[in-house]
């Protein structure tokens, strides 16, 4: 039954990595132990944890993408292969 709790526990942490410890705590507090809890996250190696930020995505750089993928989307492998 621990190993069941276990497991809910990273999958909620899986599904929703910008969730706070306390916040995830507070969930399963009703339903399992706080060293269960600790176990669980200890067990599958996970440390602190903290959302990367990452740039957004411009309207002006999908553009550009588009552009390079249109471009490029007759190439063959050997095309490619000419690329260093």
């Amino acid at each position: 039954m621990q190993s069941i709790k276990q497991y809910a526990i990273y999958q909620a942490i899986c599904a929703d990595p910008d969730r706070t410890i306390q916040s995830l705590y507070a969930e399963f507090s009703t339903h399992v132990s706080r060293t269960t809890f600790h176990d669980a996250i200890r067990n599958k190696n996970i440390k602190k944890w903290k959302k990367l930020q990452r740039p957004l995505l411009l309207p002006e750089h999908a553009q550009a993408r588009l552009r390079w993928a249109e471009r490029y989307k007759d190439w063959t492998a050997e095309d490619w292969k000419k690329v260093v």
